[in-house]
């Protein structure tokens, strides 16, 4: 018996234990199965809310695939937020009064954001609100420059306006939605 248990410890030491020196992307690893789909499973809504929105907090479910959430200011400036497809275009001529009224009366945002997750391009899509979101992208663009003496900007340098990036926005979320739907709830929203 002796014998036996020295074979197993030998072959037991050639086991080499290898550990991972970079986390696991959990948020790749779930989604690798519905890269190609239009839809994602709901349980997989809270974790492409946090890869996207850190600072997400869902506030009400209307259902599994709509919800209102909380999110910072900061995390709405990523890259991730893109103009729906039918909706028309920013104003560009208004969007600076828009970012200026924002960062000069330095009120909360009551205000709130409608977005549609598209799962096959990776995007939350603005189905209202672009102005909105667009001005604060103008003011983060803006208070991202160095500053400057000689002409200072009208948003601030060097990140200064953490007061604002900290602030927390309404968001109206909704996920698995098809074409239909969303050009019904774009048309609501366009009439109220």
């Amino acid at each position: 018996m002796t014998e036996f248990i020295q074979k197993q410890y030998k072959k037991a030491q050639l086991i080499e234990i290898v550990e991972e020196t970079e986390p696991l992307d959990l948020y790749n690893i779930a989604r690798k199965h519905y890269i190609t789909s239009e839809f994602i499973p709901i349980h997989l809504i809270p974790l492409v809310m946090k890869h996207n929105f850190p600072s997400s907090e869902l506030i009400y479910a209307f259902d599994n695939n709509h919800g209102i959430y909380k999110i910072q200011i900061k995390d709405l400036l990523n890259d991730n937020i893109k103009n729906w497809e039918f909706n028309r275009p920013p104003d560009l001529a208004r969007c600076p009064d828009i970012a200026r009224y924002i960062y000069n009366s330095k009120k909360p945002m009551d205000t709130m954001i409608f977005l549609s997750f598209n799962n096959i391009k990776q995007i939350f899509e603005v189905l209202d609100g672009i102005h909105r979101i667009t001005a604060l992208k103008i003011i983060k663009e803006e208070n991202s420059k160095p500053l400057d003496l000689l002409c200072p900007g009208d948003y601030g340098s060097n990140y200064d306006a953490l007061w604002l990036y900290e602030k927390e926005i309404i968001v109206n979320i909704r996920f698995n939605s098809n074409l239909g739907e969303l050009v019904e709830i774009f048309k609501n929203l366009n009439k109220s």
